[in-house]
């Protein structure tokens, strides 16, 4: 699917398109032939002026009727300086020299860098390496200081922030939640932050020494909170709200039915390829963690009993 057919699909869900199309239905009794000759003759944006409507409006009219216009920028009115030059013309000679001037007078005061154009690839490296240094010796391996009223502020220290963050975690997690998000490309773009619950089970894990990983993308399709690969466990440590605790069903989130289907299959498809699934539910690690990882090391002894 193209970018225009996503955007006439957008369009139809949030009723826009039918009401475009019934708004300006009086275009499609207009005769074509002689529409399309004013766009040949002048461009599309001028006789969609004329009209008073939209453009995409006359050009879905004209196309549909056979008209495909080349994809190239007509000016009604030509700029003063086509095809002039600053040897042809004093006017283009005067503000190309000027503009000369200033540039060589910044570059003397070190304002502006000279282009990659004019320098050989030696002195484009070395200033590279230049500015790589000085970015080191500043910030060190960080990307330099935030800028703006929030710079150097955090959730934790200041209210506005720790507000915003809250409603924005919230709402990105129930578009995830309902689909309106596409959950793989959140996790490509960047991996969540671990969960308090996700930290009890890590921390028990360690206490215990049993080597895991966390936020692993296992067969390029799931996220899972940790794996055990050595025994072939996969765990995930589910809020309540979020994936549906049948014992904390007040005010369930549109989408819950959707969410509790993809744990399912998740089950069942890590299940199928030789991974034993541990799902503890939030109120269950908040209770008793250590008999949650209790669970995981009894499977482990056992399978190691069966070798």
């Amino acid at each position: 699917m193209n970018s225009q057919e996503k955007s006439v699909q957008t369009r139809k869900q949030n009723g826009s398109y039918q009401r475009l199309h019934t708004k300006y239905r009086w275009v499609e009794s207009l005769n074509a032939s002689d529409l399309i000759l004013k766009v040949i003759n002048t461009n599309m944006t001028d006789v969609a002026k004329e009209l008073n409507i939209p453009r995409h409006i006359l050009s879905g009219h004209l196309k549909r009727n056979g008209f495909e216009q080349e994809k190239t920028f007509k000016r009604s009115n030509p700029s003063w300086i086509k095809g002039l030059t600053k040897e042809t013309d004093s006017r283009v000679n005067v503000g190309a020299e000027k503009i000369s001037e200033t540039r060589k007078q910044l570059f003397k005061e070190g304002k502006l860098q000279q282009p990659d154009a004019f320098m050989t690839p030696d002195q484009i490296k070395e200033r590279q390496n230049k500015s790589e240094q000085t970015r080191l010796e500043k910030y060190g391996n960080g990307f330099g200081p935030a800028s703006g009223w929030n710079a150097g502020l955090t959730k934790e220290d200041n209210p506005i922030i720790a507000k915003a963050a809250k409603k924005q975690s919230v709402t990105r997690k129930a578009k995830i939640a309902s689909g309106e998000i596409n959950m793989w490309g959140v996790i490509k773009a960047s991996k969540f932050d671990h969960t308090s619950i996700e930290l009890a089970i890590e921390q028990e894990l360690k206490n215990r020494g049993i080597p895991f990983e966390t936020q692993k993308v296992l067969f390029n399709k799931f996220l899972v909170d940790a794996v055990i690969e050595e025994s072939k466990i996969v765990i995930f440590a589910d809020g309540c709200y979020w994936h549906g605790c049948l014992e904390h069903k007040v005010n369930e989130f549109k989408g819950i039915a959707k969410r509790r289907a993809i744990d399912k299959s998740q089950n069942a498809y890590l299940t199928k390829c030789g991974y034993k699934v541990f799902r503890f539910w939030e109120h269950e690690i908040k209770k008793d963690v250590v008999a949650c990882v209790d669970q995981i090391e009894a499977y482990i002894n056992e399978q190691n009993n069966i070798r």
